[in-house]
């Protein structure tokens, strides 16, 4: 590669930058592709597939693909309920409310 950047009078980097553009493009196509079937799989979903397909990419140019692309996920938050306020049991009344405390342990 260095003796092709001297030839044409050009610094190796500029080579480097055209094939790294190549192939951010082929991986662009790629995710497009999967997202295609998958519609709802983020970063990490894609990296696991990618490296199913034997295309070794990391997780930071994954999510940075993504982001070129538009595409975000984010992450609900799941709230679970643990309490059941319409339980067919009757309630308790409460016993206290009106007393007047005096002493310790009283309650």
């Amino acid at each position: 590669m260095s003796d092709l950047c001297q030839w044409l009078d050009c610094p190796r980097s500029s080579c480097y930058a055209q094939l790294k553009g190549k192939k951010e493009r082929h991986l662009l196509e790629a995710i497009e592709q999967i997202l295609l079937r998958f519609p709802f799989y983020g970063y990490r979903k894609l990296h696991q597939a990618w490296l199913r397909q034997e295309i070794v990419v990391g997780q930071h140019r994954v999510r940075r693909l993504l982001r070129q692309l538009g595409v975000t996920r984010s992450v609900g938050k799941v709230r679970v309920q643990t309490t059941d306020r319409h339980h067919p049991h009757p309630r308790y009344p409460n016993r206290i409310k009106g007393l007047k405390l005096t002493r310790p342990d009283q309650v």
